[in-house]
């Protein structure tokens, strides 16, 4: 919901306009390949992120703006050695 909402509030500071606005967030936590003891962490992190009524570019900046913006995206960058983000554009 962090992702959502930011996006619709980077896209009105930066006067763009966006439709209904997305993510779906998938992990996988080995448990016998942790990076440290007694911390369970997630070892991969994918998040697709599905925006509507704007164009590839625009929707690729507002989510490469998010990341610097969203504190949760910083722990799980620097927590999660293998982070994928991906960026859809719908109808």
């Amino acid at each position: 919901s962090c992702g959502v909402e930011l996006l619709q509030v980077i896209a009105r500071d930066e006067g763009k306009r966006i439709g209904a606005v997305s993510v779906q967030v998938q992990g996988t936590v080995v448990r016998g390949n942790q990076p440290r003891e007694g911390v369970t962490v997630f070892n991969t992190m994918r998040m697709r992120f599905t925006i509507g009524g704007t164009d590839a570019a625009t929707a690729a900046a507002l989510v490469e703006g998010s990341r610097r913006r969203r504190p949760p995206y910083g722990t799980i960058a620097v927590a999660v050695a293998d982070v994928k983000v991906e960026v859809e554009v719908s109808g």
